[in-house]
């Protein structure tokens, strides 16, 4: 199987800033996931609203995109961060590892 690209879009609504993800997030793609992340947050805290990442799109998530997932949460204290379209490995993962409390679920898609 050939790796897919990492791709990261940041959209802005009402009352969220959603970070769309699309492809592999793994060591070598981890960091354009961060750059996302880190763009949505310094977007989303002045205003107050929340923070959504949306992995519908996302084939593979590695253990460095599952790293830059909670870092995203600690640092969103208060806030925290909404995951959308998780898939089924990667909410095990999130379960397991006992990170499950950093997050809130949200089952509908930014793409719905």
């Amino acid at each position: 199987m050939i790796a897919q690209p990492c791709d990261v879009m940041v959209l802005e609504t009402e009352d969220a800033v959603a970070v769309i993800v699309h492809g592999d997030v793994d060591r070598f793609t981890a960091g354009i996931l961060i750059d996302g992340l880190a763009d949505a947050a310094s977007r989303s805290t002045p205003t107050g609203r929340r923070l959504v990442v949306d992995l519908a799109g996302a084939d593979f998530i590695g253990a460095d995109g599952l790293r830059a997932l909670v870092a995203a949460a600690a640092a969103n204290t208060g806030r925290g961060v909404t995951l959308r379209g998780v898939p089924p490995l990667v909410q095990r993962l999130i379960a397991r590892l006992g990170f499950g409390p950093l997050f809130t679920r949200d089952e509908m898609t930014v793409a719905e």
